[in-house]
């Protein structure tokens, strides 16, 4: 059962204003409890995470994300709360997720965003680094375009992730 309330549907414009052209401010606080509440339904359901992921995606909500984050870790939300984390600029974690899912191009993407050059390069280092793990089926070439994709990591930051007795030759490229 769907129990997720379509809020865009309340907030028709004219929610926010009394008679006299005046703001509610106590409406306000209503709307986005309603988006919240919103939120924690949607959380519930496994099958609305589609829907959920695409609200956090959308940057439309007045929802708080927080709270969000939390109702989606206690409920096993895992390609919601990455979204969420992306949404709170939470890199480290973001990335860390989109690994857990499987899904190198998201954090690849990811880390992408980040603006912090330091940082970045830590996050595109731990993806390497998650590839490394995997043992000798990783794919260089995969390995390399990290390289040139963020354009802040050098073959030497590579090699110091390689565990000892693999050949490197692959990365003479």
């Amino acid at each position: 059962v769907n129990f997720a309330i379509d809020v865009d549907l309340l907030d028709g414009g004219n929610m926010s204003v009394g008679r006299d052209g005046s703001p509610y401010p106590n409406e306000e606080c209503a709307m986005n409890a309603m988006y919240d509440l919103n939120m924690g339904l949607l959380s519930v359901d496994a099958d609305n995470e589609d829907v959920l992921v695409e609200k956090v995606a959308a940057h439309r909500t007045r929802y708080d994300p927080l709270q969000a984050l939390r109702l989606c870790s206690e409920r096993g939300r895992t390609r919601a709360v990455t979204a969420l984390l992306i949404e709170l600029e939470l890199w480290e974690d973001a990335v860390d997720g989109a690994l857990d899912l499987g899904d190198g191009d998201l954090a690849r993407s990811i880390a992408g965003r980040c603006r912090d050059a330091d940082l970045r390069k830590r996050l595109f280092l731990d993806i390497i680094g998650r590839l490394l793990a995997v043992g000798p089926t990783y794919n260089h070439a995969v390995i390399c375009s990290i390289m040139e994709e963020s354009a802040c990591i050098s073959i030497t930051d590579v090699i110091m992730l390689v565990p000892d007795g693999e050949k490197i030759g692959a990365f003479g490229d």
